[in-house]
């Protein structure tokens, strides 16, 4: 019985941050609508640039009501999903003149979720949970071979020492965005941060397929396909690692 404890526990665990998909079904249902706009016709432009930061916003929404708020932790991410819907809404509507800006609105999205990471770590410590050296070094292999693969296809193709420096400063915040939530969940502190560790890998990964198609030369339609809903889902699966709003008011 001893042994069985835990498992039950992370079971709930997993249980109660998996209602975070019941309250998601707007944004579901706009990021399909905006998949089926990808093959209509250009005619449809507007209708395809308005549902990229739409699904967004249903995201922070669906954030909102999962969480209503309680805690820091909750307000810190909402911030993140305020500049992600910000960054969004200037790279769908505003020309390429503006990638920098939304990329930098990016990068700080990314700067709050690794706070949020570093804040998770900083009371697993305090509490005795030490990650897995193995798992934050395999993590860290992992990103930073992704980030190097993707740097040496873009970096040649950018002529532009400017945008340049951002792409290698925006894959710094990112790559430490990925490797701390893997590192606060190997913690095991608390079993839903395993949910930002897999948001953070597809968001990193949806970045890269980001780079390597607007400057890498790949041209596969799959890889546009993949782009947004890697990104959507990593930005759900980082709500779902926050605590739910009936499990705070329970430990107030």
């Amino acid at each position: 019985m001893i042994l069985r404890a835990p498992a039950a526990y992370v079971i709930i665990n997993h249980m109660k941050s998996l209602r975070v998909f019941t309250v998601m079904w707007p944004a579901f249902l706009c990021g399909i609508v905006w998949q089926i706009l990808q093959f209509m016709p250009q005619e449809w432009s507007f209708a395809k640039q308005l549902t990229d930061p739409l699904t967004t916003t249903f995201i922070l929404i669906g954030a909102w009501r999962y969480n209503r708020l309680h805690g820091a932790e909750a307000k810190t991410l909402l911030a993140a999903l305020v500049l992600f819907v910000i960054a969004g809404a200037i790279f769908a509507f505003l020309p390429f003149s503006y990638f920098i800006a939304g990329l930098a609105v990016f990068l700080l999205a990314h700067v709050v979720l690794c706070i949020i990471n570093f804040n998770r770590l900083r009371a697993a410590w305090r509490s005795g949970c030490r990650p897995r050296l193995f798992m934050v070094i395999l993590a860290a292999i992992c990103y930073i071979g992704l980030v190097g693969f993707v740097l040496q296809a873009v970096l040649p193709q950018v002529h532009d020492a400017m945008l340049a420096n951002a792409i290698i400063a925006y894959t710094v915040v990112i790559t430490m965005m990925a490797i701390s939530a893997e590192a606060a969940a190997a913690a095991r502190y608390q079993s839903r941060w395993w949910w930002a560790a897999i948001g953070g890998g597809m968001m990193a990964i949806s970045d890269a397929c980001l780079a390597l198609r607007m400057f890498g030369g790949v041209s596969e339609a799959w890889v546009g396909y993949a782009i947004m809903p890697l990104y959507w889902g990593g930005i759900i699966c980082y709500v779902a690692s926050v605590t739910p709003a009936r499990q705070e008011n329970k430990a107030s």
